[in-house]
């Protein structure tokens, strides 16, 4: 629901924002707008990936913030008896619950952005 977009890779890569840390990737500049890149997976894990894998830019928090994939394969419908929603959030609040197959993580974009804050 909070997708507001998705942009390729940009050729020329993304403009690199010194002072920032490890999870953001850089910029990405469009006219009239700016939109500051995070790896996933380095936020919520602490552990570097490979940013040079990463194709697509999905754009939350009105354009403001991208999250940097590798790969999109397919937009899933949530059926309830697919998913287990976590009951408290516990040491991982961004973390709203599993989809059970294809085993996958659903993440709550309002706990992710209160890590940012």
């Amino acid at each position: 629901d909070a997708l507001d977009g998705i942009e390729n890779w940009p050729e020329q890569g993304l403009a690199q924002i010194p002072g920032h840390p490890d999870y953001v990737v850089g910029s990405l500049s469009r006219p009239q707008q700016h939109t500051l890149v995070l790896d996933l997976t380095t936020l919520i894990t602490n552990q570097s990936s490979n940013s040079d894998n990463n194709r697509y830019i999905l754009l939350v928090n009105n354009k403001r913030l991208g999250l940097a994939v590798s790969a999109i394969r397919h937009v899933v419908k949530l059926e309830s008896d697919n998913v287990r929603w976590r009951r408290e959030p516990g040491q991982r609040p961004w973390l709203a619950g599993m989809l059970m197959s294809p085993l996958s993580s659903i993440i709550s974009l309002d706990e992710l952005l209160k890590i940012l804050q």
